[in-house]
């Protein structure tokens, strides 16, 4: 046999036997991609997550050609196997040393998630509890020994954009070493009002309508210690554009709030609409059920009020510019009441002042408005009242308890007819008056009585009136 033609059948063996290298390369990949690794290698995995306090059950590991080690249809359990099922999750990335996991050692450094779904119930010893719904999370999760650091997670969290990074100082106690009986209530209470909140967050989130490929956008950045949670500091970004709420339409919502020792601070709170903006700030106690805020505002205020079922006193006004309003109070979440569209009605309390244009109450034009104003338990209190209109101008001072009585005095120094379409049952004598056009008319009162029947408010004043007709008579005054 010629040298060239063994040179030639060793080529054609060289080229067969890297074909098959590839092909059985090839099976291998897919083998373990759709069968997975064994019972041995799922169970050392999980006891790596046992070691960091994580109860997990994998339901299969397979190599993925471009992802790596990939634990697929996970399953997070609180305390032991098979209780309360704290999140699903439909594929891990894990980085793992193979060598120190055969070895038991610390062998995982961190895990990632790549276009992976997860389900976590809000309480999850309730089988019908709410869920966060996490989709097309992209992730990365560092695991050294005492300090888990988030580098990066985006993903959509029922809807929101969400991105987040922080890290977590992780407990260096054994599993099994009791813990200090105050921390541990610490860590129960936290946990509570830690699913209050978000059951809050859950609710208010399926008020909102916006556009799936604008969604508002939520930036969190944190540090937390896993056994003292009540160390937790937060920064908090949301950008918003085009949002609704019960008809309320946000052209642009920007808050930035911190947390730090259990307390909300929301250092910029802006809303824009098509009428003008709205500035505010708060600070919010988690242990308290008040919050205490500022605003400024140039928006439509009844609108926003009634997406939050609270607009009964505005009802009846249509401002041409919208108000001035500047206030300070204090919004109640204790003993919520629940309105016919199923929307919280707040307890509000508030003390500021309002000043208005131009606007239409009743079919009537009044041309300008202004009051320092305060509110607590239905009750209105108006003074240094102030009402412009083409016949002249009316002030006083005004309490109003919504539910019962009304005390008032005024000067009024304008057509008194103009607020007959106020009175369900107006005073007869007022609907007998004609006044001309610039009526001289002076109206010293003072009275009190029921909310829903001015007919037996107690009133007492003088008057002055210059020419005008009574019951079609006329009066030089």
């Amino acid at each position: 046999m010629s040298l060239y033609r063994m040179q030639r059948i060793l080529h054609i063996f060289v080229r067969l036997f890297f074909l098959l290298v590839v092909i059985f390369s090839v099976w291998i990949a897919v083998y373990a991609y759709n069968e997975g690794f064994t019972k041995k290698w799922r169970k050392l995995i999980m006891e790596e997550f046992e070691k960091r306090g994580i109860d997990a059950e994998i339901e299969k590991l397979t190599i993925d050609p471009f992802q790596g080690l990939v634990a697929r249809n996970v399953k997070i359990y609180a305390d032991e196997k098979n209780k309360p099922l704290l999140a699903s999750i439909d594929n891990i990335t894990l980085d793992i040393d193979p060598i120190k996991l055969l070895r038991k050692k610390q062998s995982l450094n961190s895990i990632e998630f790549r276009n992976a779904d997860i389900s976590i119930p809000i309480n999850p010893e309730e089988p019908e509890s709410k869920k966060l719904e996490i989709k097309d999370l992209r992730a990365k999760i560092i695991i050294p020994n005492d300090i888990i650091e988030i580098k990066y997670f985006e993903g959509y969290v029922n809807g929101i954009r969400m991105n987040l990074m922080g890290s977590l100082l992780r407990s260096q106690q054994k599993p099994n070493e009791i813990i200090n009986s105050s921390i541990a209530e610490e860590k129960l209470n936290l946990i509570k009002e830690g699913r209050e909140l978000i059951d809050r967050a859950l609710n208010e989130i399926t008020q909102l309508e916006f556009k799936k490929n604008n969604p508002p956008h939520i930036q969190i950045k944190f540090t937390s210690d896993i056994d003292r949670p009540s160390t937790t500091s937060a920064i908090a970004i949301i950008n918003a554009k085009d949002v609704k709420r019960a008809g309320y339409k946000y052209e642009s919502f920007h808050a930035n709030a911190e947390y730090i020792n259990s307390n909300i601070n929301l250092k910029e709170l802006r809303i824009t609409d098509r009428k003008g903006t709205l500035f505010g700030d708060a600070n919010w106690s988690i242990n308290s059920k008040k919050i205490p805020f500022n605003i400024k505002s140039t928006i439509n205020f009844q609108s926003l009020l009634s997406s939050f079922g609270h607009s009964s006193l505005l009802d009846d006004i249509t401002f041409i510019n919208a108000p001035l309003i500047e206030a300070k109070g204090e919004l109640n979440f204790e003993n919520l009441e629940i309105s016919h569209n199923n929307a919280p009605k707040l307890q509000i309390e508030l003390i500021g002042t309002f000043q208005s244009g131009s606007f239409i109450s009743k079919e009537i034009l009044f041309e300008e408005a202004y009051a320092d104003f305060s509110y607590k338990n239905n009750k209105w209190y108006a003074r240094n009242l102030i009402l412009e209109h083409a016949s002249g101008t009316a002030n006083g001072n005004i309490l109003w308890d919504t539910l019962s009585n009304i005390q008032f005095e005024t000067e009024i120094n304008m057509d008194p007819t103009v607020f007959v379409p106020f009175f369900k049952a107006p005073p007869k004598f007022l609907t007998n008056f004609k006044f001309e056009e610039n009526p001289t008319v002076h109206l010293s009162l003072k009275g009190k009585g029921s909310t829903t029947n001015p007919i037996n408010w107690k009133t007492k004043g003088h008057f002055t009136l210059g020419p005008c007709h009574y019951q079609q008579i006329p009066l030089t005054a």
